[in-house]
């Protein structure tokens, strides 16, 4: 049988299709274990140092032994938490206006889409133990 067999279960048990909006809105659930990327850095705008501040968050993320992390910075806010949606990262970090005032961020799951805002090294601690899901 081999690898392919068990890889193909996975995908089909993670992935779900719904309607967003009136939109198709696609969603794999993988398990944490598993997911391409543990999390994706969204800044909201490139402009008033938020791009910046997500390079550098993205970055600080990446050198963590056994941690992956994504930045993305093209398109709607929307659009980007949707393609990590479809491609099963675990959690988006949106930097926005009150990151640059008060070095927060907010934590959106993938799974219900709920949001929370959080301190950037209590975040950093947080994934760095495996323990973001505690925030919830």
């Amino acid at each position: 049988f081999g690898i392919d067999r068990i890889i193909w279960h996975i995908l089909d048990h993670a992935y779900e299709e719904t309607e967003k909006e009136g939109e198709k809105y696609n969603l794999l659930r993988l398990n944490e274990s598993v997911a391409p990327a543990d999390v994706i850095v969204l800044p909201l705008f490139e402009k008033d140092g938020m791009g910046e501040v997500a390079r550098e968050l993205n970055s600080k993320i990446n050198s963590m032994k056994g941690v992956k992390s994504l930045l993305d910075s093209s398109k709607s806010i929307g659009r980007r938490y949707a393609r990590a949606d479809e491609i099963g990262v675990p959690w988006a970090v949106t930097i926005d206006h009150q990151t640059i005032e008060d070095n927060t961020v907010t934590v959106r799951r993938r799974d219900d889409q709920k949001q929370i805002r959080t301190s950037i090294d209590g975040l950093l601690s947080l994934i760095i133990s495996n323990n973001v899901s505690t925030l919830f």
